[in-house]
């Protein structure tokens, strides 16, 4: 749900405030702590639909291999290292070939990312 603000707020502690600007770490309370009943959310949701993130997904994936900026990421992460790995072998293929193998992987992975939210959701409700 869309609430129309620019911004958040977010009020902690000094201690946590350092928290959150040197180790980029974020706090989550335990939804039992919260005096409020509606400051939970019960489920795990996300503003799009899979369908709708996956071309998006693709779209970036490919920029990471083709474009002439090399990425910056998190170089230990499983998929930034098989990007690197493809955009060593970009002269290879076209834009084309990389899109239509990560198309059929798309088609794959739907029914398995909506399978993992609902697990999700029903853990964090739980």
């Amino acid at each position: 749900m869309n609430h129309g603000k620019p911004y958040f707020f977010k009020y902690v502690t000094m201690e946590g405030l350092q928290n959150i600007t040197s180790n980029l770490s974020r706090k989550w309370s335990c939804p039992l702590a919260f005096n409020d009943p509606f400051d939970a959310q019960f489920d795990l949701g996300f503003p799009f639909t899979f369908e709708a993130f996956a071309p998006a997904f693709l779209d970036e994936q490919e920029k990471m291999v083709f474009d002439d900026q090399e990425p910056s990421c998190d170089p230990s992460h499983p998929l930034f290292r098989l990007m690197m790995l493809t955009r060593q072998t970009r002269h290879q293929r076209s834009r084309e070939e990389f899109r239509q193998f990560f198309r059929s992987v798309e088609v794959q992975a739907i029914p398995n990312l909506k399978k993992a939210q609902e697990i999700a959701s029903q853990t964090w409700t739980d």
